[in-house]
């Protein structure tokens, strides 16, 4: 089997690395992809190789560096009602985030962050 080297250039500080991925990857090379190690990357593609693939790419394309390094976001989100001298009004409280298995950040939308920067700040 054929497989191509790309080269990766990582948005947050301009590193690139060379690596190997399937040949038939359905790849934009103009777009923005983030790497399994949670990098976010231009790719430059290579020539074709017979060795094995040691990379893919689980999220992208994406158009920016920005949007890529995003969060996802799980569930549906929780609002609060706030009653303040007398006017209740509704906030969006901030949201814990964690980091998927694919080093790739989670927003749960219908948690609340408790404590110094949540509903006690």
């Amino acid at each position: 089997m054929v497989n191509r080297i790309i080269t990766a250039t990582t948005c947050s500080d301009g590193v690139s690395t060379e690596y190997i991925i399937h040949e038939l990857s359905d790849i934009d090379y103009s777009k923005i992809y983030q790497l399994t190690n949670g990098l976010c990357v231009t790719i430059v593609s290579g020539e074709t190789t017979t060795n094995f693939p040691n990379m893919s790419f689980p999220y992208g394309p994406f158009e920016t560096c920005e949007e890529c390094y995003e969060p996802l976001s799980a569930n549906t989100e929780s609002l609060v009602c706030v009653e303040c001298s007398g006017t209740t009004f509704t906030i969006a409280a901030p949201h814990p985030v964690y980091t998927n298995g694919q080093f790739k950040d989670i927003t749960q939308l219908n948690a609340i962050v408790i404590g110094g920067n949540g509903l006690n700040s």
